[in-house]
């Protein structure tokens, strides 16, 4: 049973080189399936397998749900510029809420039951942060790299071929400060090979980075690839938005 939980989003944002913590009240909804944070929806089938910036194809298993079919991941050669991160919290989070769910994987961390996740998520130990990527630039990137261009042109089938172009990742308490504190240094965030990285740009700063473990992301959302005439590169990446039907 899908229940409603009153949580708190807190979006960071960046004001005069300070970072801000803006909070409101919104209905979001956590299930197995899906996280929906202010009407928006994202799929967690097969999130496991749904790394930033991978491509893939949609599929629909007769009486199943519909799910992103992981093919490759991005080359190590091509960066992926990220959005401003964005902080969920979970402060209401019930266990009943998460029944059914399995184990959640932390960021940099481990492995921890639901029931351990949905007490960390009310205690703050753990939030949710979302890692959006730059589309248009990463767009960009992949119309340089003409290997992984032509394994997404050549992926079949054509109409189902998606970019996953967000993620939702579970976060320690600590991690999600660090993360405040290069925002607040007005640090670029990235994803390079297998690590997330951020800061180290200005004089004497270290850069910080963590490794992406297999099966991290939490929920995602995926992009339709649009091309240009004869499929010569990728003209969008348009988020293909969870509906009534997907």
């Amino acid at each position: 049973m899908r229940v409603a939980t009153q949580l708190i989003l807190a979006a960071i944002v960046l004001l005069g080189g300070l970072t801000s913590v803006e909070a409101q009240g919104s209905n979001t909804k956590v299930t197995k399936n899906m996280l929906k944070v202010n009407g928006v929806k994202y799929r967690r089938e097969k999130a496991e397998d749904a790394k930033v910036a991978s491509m893939g194809v949609m599929r629909t298993p007769i009486g199943g749900v519909f799910h992103f079919e992981h093919k490759r991941n991005a080359p190590k050669a091509v960066e992926v510029p990220l959005e401003t991160p964005v902080i969920l919290e979970l402060r209401q989070l019930k266990t009943s809420d998460v029944a059914g769910m399995g184990s959640v994987k932390v960021l940099g961390t481990g492995e921890v039951s639901a029931s351990a996740f949905a007490q960390g998520m009310r205690s703050g130990q753990y939030v949710l942060a979302k890692l959006k990527t730059k589309t248009a630039k990463y767009k960009d990137r992949i119309n340089r790299n003409n290997r992984f261009l032509g394994q997404i042109r050549d992926q079949k089938p054509k109409d189902k071929v998606r970019i996953v172009t967000a993620v939702w990742v579970v976060i320690s308490a600590d991690f999600s400060s660090q993360m405040q504190a290069g925002i607040s240094a007005n640090a670029s965030f990235k994803i390079a090979g297998n690590k997330l990285e951020f800061g180290g740009a200005a004089r004497g700063s270290t850069a910080t980075s963590v490794s992406w473990g297999q099966g991290t992301v939490f929920a995602y959302e995926v992009s339709k690839v649009t091309w240009t005439k004869k499929r010569a590169k990728i003209a969008d990446l348009r988020a293909d938005l969870v509906g009534m039907l997907n």
